[in-house]
């Protein structure tokens, strides 16, 4: 059990993509290079509401993500 909740505490944000799919990441950095947005907007958006919808520029897919705690 406690290796189960290191695990899930290593990961900072929760991302759903425009077909159901979902991801956690553990970097901010990583998961705006995964997106292809900056990690700043990304950054600055979740420090409003904890949450953010977005369109990624590059793909044109809509994005939500969510930082858990």
């Amino acid at each position: 059990m406690e290796e189960l909740k290191k695990y899930v505490e290593d990961y900072k944000y929760f991302v759903i993509d425009h077909e159901g799919n979902y991801t956690a990441h553990s970097s901010l950095r990583k998961m705006a290079t995964a997106l292809s947005v900056d990690h700043t907007t990304i950054s600055k958006k979740l420090k409003e509401d904890g949450h953010y919808y977005f369109v990624s520029k590059k793909t044109k897919n809509p994005f939500y993500i969510t930082k858990l705690c």
